[in-house]
């Protein structure tokens, strides 16, 4: 009996892998013309900057920022009024990177918001009075798998930003490295270990051992159909996002004859 259920988990996860497209097989084209069809103004923007180069209307940068609390974040659920919350800020700092204002006085602000509420110890969690939300677990203050998802980010976004150099980054990595089992996973949701691992590597040469662990773990959670460790092996250009989401600016443009 224990073979024969094997048997049908192995056939399952055999046919999930056999729905999975790879990037060679996504039509870009048709993903492009339905964010065309049915996005809303900021995603279509987002869309043009990130295939085009094309600047956003003030209209949407506008939109964007005014939501933009006193202290620099971004307010609970993108609703103007709503308290500032780690997470929705990093959101900001990931819409406005794809709206080509990553170096704009918003991004700015909102990064001057991550390094004011950074705690003691190095991470990062979400301010207690947001209780009065219905919040989704993810960003759930005092609960560890919250924290290490926001302090991944929030890191990550502090290296992208340049501040690599600045005392709250190796700060924010000692907190990660505290929670990397021997597997290379840190603790909590997987994603998190997908952005921590981006971090160790924008780190650079001194966190490469936990960068190299993170991604050995990762590839053991890939299922049938996924790219092998050949294609995930760790190169020196993942430290540098930049270069990379211009290669992949550059292969949807191939993709769509432009």
């Amino acid at each position: 009996m224990r073979d024969e259920g094997r048997g049908r988990r192995q056939e399952a996860r055999g046919r999930r892998g056999e729905g999975l497209r790879t990037k060679d097989d996504m039509d870009i084209a048709r993903a492009v013309a339905f964010i065309e069809e049915k996005g809303s103004d900021l995603e279509r923007a987002r869309l043009r900057w990130l295939l085009h180069g094309v600047p956003p209307e003030p209209s949407v940068v506008l939109t964007l920022t005014a939501l933009q609390n006193a202290d620099g974040g971004f307010p609970y659920d993108m609703v103007a009024g709503n308290l500032s919350t780690i997470n929705d800020t990093l959101v900001a700092l990931w819409w406005l990177d794809e709206l080509g204002l990553l170096a704009s006085p918003a991004a700015e602000q909102a990064i001057a918001y991550l390094l004011a509420v950074q705690k003691d110890d190095g991470g990062w969690d979400e301010n207690p009075a947001l209780a009065q939300y219905d919040l989704p677990p993810w960003i759930s203050p005092g609960e560890l798998r919250a924290r290490l998802y926001l302090s991944s980010y929030a890191a990550y976004w502090l290296a992208v930003k340049g501040y690599a150099a600045h005392p709250a980054f190796p700060k924010a990595l000692a907190f990660l490295r505290q929670h990397q089992d021997e597997r290379g996973k840190f603790y909590g949701y997987l994603h998190t270990t997908w952005i921590a691992t981006s971090v160790c590597l924008l780190a650079g040469q001194p966190y490469a051992a936990a960068a190299q662990k993170g991604l050995q773990f990762l590839l053991t959670q890939l299922g049938p159909g996924l790219p092998g460790p050949g294609r995930l092996a760790p190169r020196p250009s993942f430290c540098r996002p930049m270069p990379g989401r211009a290669t992949a600016k550059a292969a949807a443009r191939r993709k769509l004859g432009l």
